[in-house]
């Protein structure tokens, strides 16, 4: 299923490698890449993995729930300057 969305990434400027997407300050390496990691707190249960590719960029989110099972997220889409 594909549902289109608009989300905002933004540069943290009292960072070197830091962006805000929606919200969450996620530090990206010099190859444009964070994760699969957890931010934070593991205990929230959240897994990260961001990946910008030339005009693309890939966002996966895993909720780690009870039993160890996880609900994944993927959100892919074009850069837009």
């Amino acid at each position: 299923m594909t549902t289109p969305i608009r989300f905002d990434v933004l540069i943290d400027s009292s960072t070197t490698d830091g962006l805000i997407i929606n919200g969450i300050n996620i530090p990206i390496s010099t190859n444009g890449t964070f994760g699969p990691d957890f931010l934070g707190e593991a205990e929230s249960g959240a897994n990260y993995t961001v990946i910008f590719r030339l005009e693309e960029v890939r966002i996966e989110t895993r909720f780690i729930m009870d039993l160890g099972q996880a609900a994944p997220c993927f959100i892919s889409g074009t850069l837009i300057n």
